[in-house]
């Protein structure tokens, strides 16, 4: 077998990009043996760590100590220039949310794929704010843009769509998208409350730096956004979404429900209406019993049902995704990026 040098660029070396880095070195062998991609991290760019570029490949390992040290790699650069200049085939972006305008990831995506370099993020803001212009500069330019892991860590969502259901006409998407909401609902038909289970869950480092972003159905509202974008090209906006927040009112409503073999839950619902072409969106206190499909999801555990024209209601779910998982999404988009431009050459 052939092997071909892959080379990417990480912008943002935060939890997530550190977890990418290290599913990088832990697999890289087995990677090049089975799919014949030599995976190379040429730059890194970050704005708390500096950035840190060599087309002959980045030290990993002594990044991420730099990183877990506290240690800056190298000078601050601007990461739209960064990615503009550096010697890199696939741009890895893992910025931070910018819920409402998307902005900086925007920027930085369009930058890498002006400069006819392909894209795999984990950003849900540009989704759900410019899929359109950015799916048509990655075209014009004879580029990739894929974003896997936007909506449900490492949960394949967009993949099952584009690639395993064509043509299936999906018209609803119902499920878990929050796990801080799905903490602290539990924590709640335990006897505890809102403050616990935000304690509970800032334990497994699941929460925002702001908890009630989650709770109060911002995430989630995001999510919504960038899957109606995907799915229907329909973009929403965010104050749009119908939103009920997670708070210490459903204390109660959340014991009852827990002595009748029930639970609350925090329900995301996204329907296409063909009568008007309209998109509704909404997430709602919902409580669930044993016969629903997303009875056992508990805790951080995330899950999506798709209703389509063609096909009886589809499920997919993951149980208690950890960081692992919003990595391995964006291995398998670069790995599809690597195995797309293979079969165009």
């Amino acid at each position: 077998m052939s092997i071909r040098r892959l080379r990417l660029c990480l912008v943002g070396f935060g939890n997530v990009g550190r977890a990418f880095a290290e599913l990088l070195l832990r697999e890289h062998d087995r990677l090049q043996s089975e799919t014949g991609l030599d995976l190379a991290v040429t730059g890194i760019c970050t704005a708390r760590f500096g950035s840190i570029a060599n087309p002959s490949g980045v030290d990993l390992q002594r990044a991420l100590d730099r990183a877990i040290a506290g240690t800056p790699h190298g000078p601050h650069e601007e990461p739209t220039a960064f990615v503009a200049s550096c010697h890199a085939d696939i741009v890895v972006e893992t910025t931070p949310l910018e819920p409402f305008t998307g902005t900086v990831g925007i920027a930085i995506i369009r930058a890498a794929l002006a400069a006819g370099r392909s894209v795999a993020s984990a950003n849900k803001g540009p989704v759900a704010h410019d899929l359109r212009a950015l799916k048509d500069l990655a075209r014009r330019h004879g580029v990739r843009y894929r974003y896997e892991s936007a909506v449900a860590d490492g949960m394949p969502v967009f993949s099952l769509i584009e690639r395993s259901l064509p043509c299936a006409n999906v018209t609803a998407v119902t499920g878990l998208l929050n796990s801080t909401s799905g903490v602290v609902l539990q924590v709640l038909s335990e006897g505890g409350s809102v403050s616990q289970g935000i304690q509970r869950a800032q334990r497994l480092g699941i929460v925002e730096d702001d908890a009630r972003f989650d709770l109060d159905g911002w995430d989630t509202a995001v999510k919504l956004c960038a899957l109606s974008a995907s799915l229907w090209d329909k973009p929403i906006h965010v104050a749009d979404v119908e939103r009920a927040p997670v708070s210490d009112v459903l204390a109660t409503k959340a014991l009852d429900a827990r002595e009748r073999g029930n639970r609350l839950v925090s329900m995301a619902t996204l329907e296409w209406q063909r009568s008007n072409e309209a998109v509704q969106a909404r997430v709602e206190i919902e409580e669930i019993g044993p016969e629903s499909v997303f009875f056992a999801l508990t805790g951080t555990s995330l899950g999506l049902c798709f209703e389509t024209s063609l096909l009886q209601p589809l499920t997919i779910s993951c149980s208690n995704p950890q960081l692992a998982d919003t990595a391995y999404g964006l291995l398998a988009d670069v790995l599809h990026i690597g195995f797309d431009d293979s079969c165009r050459t």
